[in-house]
């Protein structure tokens, strides 16, 4: 390990560089109502800009003083090594644009990954002392406390949080997954810190904080119910005691770590055991954790995306299809037994695995290079740590990686694993070792020019990469906003703002103008002049989105979709849609989507038996689904054929149940503006143990229909727990509109 350096002469920058590298660990505590993804876009945004001006600092720290100048050591090698082979990847894939960017709902991309490897190498670089890594890791779990504080808030039902009442807490995270794994690291980095501090001063009131950390986070990654990260912690738990078992020199301590790991395995035997008591069903997580099985709705949607993944693998085996491109692999081979019925989520741009994420969008020599960090890791704290410190860390690591088999990194978690990888850096370096990239002479006189033109290419940068997507995205979600108030005049208006900033933002605020376009005909507010502008400029976004992503099919459905919509303004746009659904069926042939919206293009022509002929195709491909059934009679009966009509009828009737039925009745009723029938049937749809217990889960968008609905008679209480709940199944989908919703029910109570 390095041993303490003198104290330089700029040390004073070097502590306000600590400080901003510090403040990156908030990033967890980041959300705004006022951006399009409220709980990641702050998120990126900030972790971007502190990062890039504490490496502004840093190269003027470098200027003045030498003995901060950077050296490579083995876990940066392996880190660029990764980061190399994923640009490369990315260079030689579907899309480098998008790659290097990524998009609003994730914030990563290649970008990111570079801030993160930033982050690291200066954490690795400007701590050079155990005493200032335990004070930024004693930093680190006082915010993982408030993010946990804020948790037990929700839990609690304060009125004053968001979420509240969630029945899968998720904090300012945004996710129980997400919050569950990054809770994961303050809970294996308590031991380590615990064991630093058992001589330092006040030891025991730092333990009994270390104590208080632990148990509230604890509770609430329990209160997560995320299942990977909870059996994650506990195979944490047990290498660490099997650990014990084995490393330990005293006869009694060897004892006591085999008595743990009997209790250990002994408390999930007891719970499987009791998998039909009262005590383990009336237990949410305990619940959870029982039903784990291959028939579990969750564990086949996720085997189906991981086979469509791997077929995709194949075809680009060795680079893959570059960073962020999963979704292109994903669509080529959509599994369509993952279309169940009208809320079944058909678009994945993650595999929920990152092994089977790394092979697509990287391949083979992307997953090895991130396997090697895992591997270079464990070796080096094997051969220049004590085992104690090893087991600490292999724990975590091994809990993470566990967990990250089910679900895939956010700021929160990757910036506590890149601050791990920097301490592991420090904790196994070797004294003066590591390759010096410049000169260790100090110049001569200060450089001002040199300190200027940073100050300007910071500037662009920090401009270009943070303030300008900021703009765009305050601007989209002001777009929504107005969208959900039914001011669709104003929304358009906050979209056209948005789009020139000509950001990475763009394509997916374009993708959000398509919904409200639609919504706005219906609305008839406008003259036939003045939304056939609007569906005009829509178009010629959604057009600008395929040139820019020529390979993503999901932006051809949207213009297949909006054709289909505005057909009546241009009778010529049905025949776009038959010429857009060719292209997309290369994109995507197993898409039955796509047959639908060509079907009901030619049946709109006055071509039936066209219409009829893609339909069938539709119907082929999704014979599983009684609704592709339900759609096809009805085609027959729009033309005549009754006897065809009720052969359909007859198979959906087959294929469908009291759920089925539910379903079609409240279209029904939906059209009617029947609100009062449509709650019926949606009460029924999610809370009736005869439907829920036998025939059908219910899905986010019953809830989010429900909450409308409640909306609509009155009931705003009942409206605002049926829309959390639609947010706790997807939170990824429905992040932005239920913040929006529930804005507009505090209005209506006012």
């Amino acid at each position: 390990m390095r041993k303490n350096p003198q104290k330089p002469k700029f040390e004073p920058l070097a502590i306000f560089i600590r400080f901003l590298l510090g403040a990156v660990l908030v990033v967890p505590l980041l959300y705004s109502s006022k951006f399009v993804f409220p709980f990641i876009t702050p998120k990126t945004i900030f972790f971007r800009a502190v990062v890039e001006v504490a490496l502004f600092f840093y190269l003027v720290l470098i200027f003045l003083e030498p003995a901060y100048r950077p050296r490579l050591d083995k876990i940066s090698l392996a880190i660029l090594i990764y980061l190399f082979i994923l640009t490369l990847a990315s260079l030689f894939g579907i899309n480098f644009y998008h790659s290097f960017w990524g998009n609003i709902e994730r914030g990563e991309g290649l970008i990111t990954l570079y801030h993160l490897f930033i982050f690291f190498f200066l954490l690795k670089t400007l701590f050079r002392t155990k005493e200032q890594w335990l004070w930024f890791f004693d930093f680190s779990l006082l915010i993982s406390f408030l993010v946990a504080l804020y948790a037990l808030a929700q839990k609690l039902c304060l009125p004053w949080v968001v979420h509240s009442c969630f029945y899968r807490l998720d904090s300012l995270i945004g996710n129980a997954s997400f919050l569950a794994a990054y809770l994961l690291f303050s809970l294996f980095l308590i031991p380590y810190l615990w064991w630093e501090k058992r001589k330092a001063v006040y030891s025991f009131l730092w333990r009994s904080l270390y104590l208080i950390v632990f148990l509230l986070n604890f509770y609430i990654l329990f209160y997560t119910q995320t299942r990977g990260a909870i059996l994650g912690f506990f195979l944490g738990v047990l290498i660490m005691i099997f650990g014990g078992v084995f490393f330990s020199r005293s006869r009694r301590l060897k004892i006591s770590f085999l008595i743990g790991v009997i209790i250990l395995l002994s408390l999930p035997a007891l719970i499987w055991l009791n998998r039909e008591s009262a005590w383990v069903k009336n237990q949410a997580t305990l619940r959870r954790l029982t039903t784990i099985s291959w028939q579990d709705l969750t564990t086949q949607s996720r085997l189906l995306v991981w086979r469509s993944s791997l077929e995709g693998f194949k075809e680009r085996p060795l680079l893959g299809y570059g960073y962020e491109n999963f979704n292109i692999a994903f669509n080529k081979h959509f599994p369509v037994l993952i279309f169940k019925d009208e809320g079944s989520r058909l678009w994945w741009d993650r595999a929920h695995n990152i092994l089977v994420d790394h092979l697509v969008v990287g391949g083979v020599f992307g997953l090895i290079s991130y396997l090697a960090i895992f591997l270079l890791v464990i070796y080096l704290l094997w051969k220049r740590t004590s085992r104690l410190v090893f087991l600490f860390f292999f724990s975590l690591l091994s809990a993470y990686f566990f967990q990250n088999l089910f679900v895939f990194d956010t700021h929160s978690s990757y910036v506590m694993f890149y601050a791990c990888l920097a301490l592991i850096a420090f904790l196994t370096q070797e004294a003066d070792s590591g390759r010096v990239f410049f000169s260790e002479k100090k110049l001569g006189s200060f450089p001002y020019f040199a300190v200027f033109c940073l100050i300007l290419i910071f500037s662009l940068i920090i401009h270009y990469f943070n303030f300008k997507p900021a703009w765009a995205n305050h601007y989209g979600a002001l777009g929504l906003a107005y969208a959900y108030n039914g001011l669709y005049r104003e929304s358009f208006q906050s979209f056209q703002k948005a789009l020139i900033y000509q950001t990475y933002q763009s394509p997916e605020i374009r993708q959000n103008m398509v919904g409200v376009a639609i919504n706005a005909l219906g609305s008839r507010q406008f003259d036939k002049r003045e939304i056939a502008r609007y569906f005009d400029y829509t178009i010629e976004q959604i057009k600008k989105n395929i040139k820019a992503f020529p390979e993503d099919v999901k932006n051809y459905l949207y213009l297949m979709t909006l054709y289909n919509a505005s057909y009546s303004l241009d009778k010529n746009r049905l025949n776009l849609v038959l010429e857009l659904g060719e292209k997309a069926l290369t994109l995507s042939p197993t898409r039955p989507q796509i047959y639908f919206e060509m079907g009901q293009a030619c049946i709109n022509l006055g071509k039936p038996e066209k219409g009829l002929g893609y339909l069938k195709k539709g119907v082929a491909l999704a014979d599983h689904v009684a609704e592709a059934h339900w759609n096809l009679a009805l085609a027959y009966l729009f033309v005549g054929d009754e006897n065809s009509a009720q052969k359909e009828f007859e198979i959906a009737e087959k294929k469908s149940n009291r759920a089925d039925i539910l379903l079609r009745l409240a279209k029904l009723y939906a059209k009617k503006k029947d609100y009062q029938k449509l709650v019926e049937i949606y009460e029924e749809l999610v809370y009736s143990p005869e439907i829920t217990q036998k025939l059908r889960q219910p899905t986010a968008e019953d809830f989010a229909r429900l909450a409308a609905a409640y909306r609509q008679i009155g009931e705003y209480k009942k409206a605002a727990k049926a829309a959390l709940r639609a947010y706790q199944m997807e939170p990824e989908k429905y992040e932005d509109e239920i913040n929006l919703f529930l804005k507009l029910l505090k209005e209506k109570q006012k």
